[in-house]
């Protein structure tokens, strides 16, 4: 009798495609296909093993998503790939209790919510689209290091993206996403340490960006951000949380709002233009304004109704009413400059001692006599 030797390579592969079906490899990393292995993504996922990769084909899958109690685990889309839920109360994709999860350039539609994450830990969702939700693009509660980066949002009844939705959201990173057309909030962070840089928010009917109230907000940073329209291109509750630069144009109510509940506060850098009230109103107490400039505001370049803020380096050019309003006491202003407003550059009803200003100030008109 002949015998026949293959090579071990050979062996092993006979072996591991027994073994595995239709996955491609049973090592960590493993790839499974839609629709070519697998005829729906969920089937794949229920299929997958941790450190796995999904790559999807080409088309709409009109499917309810779930990754629950998984490690390591990626779906990717292969060409344009869109996710629509056949029920309007439906969220496309729900991640509970996961760790390592990628999700990458799908297309999520017409549903409740796009993406749903709780419990969950370093989940990314990179390159991809929502449109048409009746509450949230994204929402996330109890989770930790998420990264959402170049995503679009556009087209939903609550909010693009809230980040500490239930309960808080911590150390997570939103970059490089633009929203578009939420009736309330655009991008919004809820717990402590999260960091959005570099986004773009247009029309967002309430706030474009905003650190929350109902969820306690902490040590949060907007660097970098734009918003376009809007009540109010950034609001902020809370404590120590930051606006590092950045820009506002076109807010209804306010380029800035720090809210009466907002202490610690550092807004620096910003630019904020044509206001159609205030270029910021601030509301709270301790908060600190250094190098922003608030031009052609409807009504108030800057109204600090709070106490013991600190307003330094700030330019206020061409309001609607006055430059600076100030209906605190304790407040200091140094090397600010404020000119060319309809009614009085400074307006400060106290009286003089209330308020300290120091004398490298600007200031034209004012009924302090300065």
């Amino acid at each position: 009798m002949r015998t026949i030797t293959l090579p071990l390579a050979a062996c092993l592969a006979s072996a591991l495609v027994a073994v595995c079906g239709a996955r491609t490899a049973c090592a960590d990393g493993a790839r499974l296909r839609v629709p070519q292995d697998f005829a729906t993504i969920q089937a794949a996922i229920d299929a997958a093993a941790d450190g796995d990769t999904i790559d999807i084909a080409r088309g709409t899958y009109g499917e309810t998503l779930v990754i629950a109690g998984r490690e390591g685990l990626t779906l990717r889309a292969r060409g344009k790939v869109i996710v629509d839920p056949a029920g309007p109360d439906d969220v496309c994709l729900t991640v509970t209790g996961s760790t390592d999860i990628t999700i990458e350039r799908l297309r999520f539609a017409d549903a409740k919510d796009g993406i749903a994450l709780d419990d969950s830990v370093r989940v990314a969702v990179v390159r991809c689209r929502f449109d048409g939700f009746a509450e949230y693009g994204i929402r996330a509660s109890a989770c930790s290091r998420l990264r959402i980066e170049r995503c679009a949002i556009s087209t939903v009844g609550i909010a693009g993206m809230v980040l500490g939705d239930v309960s808080p959201v911590d150390d997570s990173f939103v970059t490089r996403t633009k929203v578009r057309d939420a009736e309330r909030g655009g991008i919004v962070l809820g717990g402590a340490r999260n960091r959005a840089e570099r986004n773009t928010v247009i029309d967002a009917a309430r706030h474009a960006y905003e650190t929350r109230l109902v969820v306690a907000s902490t040590e949060n940073v907007l660097a970098d951000n734009r918003a376009r329209g809007g009540d109010a291109g950034f609001r902020l509750h809370g404590t120590a949380n930051r606006i590092e630069r950045g820009s506002s144009k076109g807010a209804v109510e306010a380029g800035v709002h720090v809210h009466a509940d907002a202490t610690g506060s550092v807004v620096i850098g910003v630019g904020v233009a044509k206001s159609a009230a205030d270029g910021a109103l601030v509301e709270g107490s301790g908060n600190t304004f250094t190098s922003c400039a608030f031009k052609k505001s409807a009504r108030d370049g800057m109204a600090i109704l709070g106490d013991t803020n600190v307003v330094e380096g700030v330019r206020v050019v061409g309001s609607g009413a006055n430059g600076l309003r100030v209906g605190g006491s304790a407040n200091s202003f140094s090397r600010v400059k404020v000119k060319k407003s309809v009614a009085l550059d400074l307006d400060d009803p106290n009286g003089p001692g209330a308020n300290e200003y120091a004398d490298d100030n600007r200031i034209g008109t004012s009924n302090l006599g300065r």
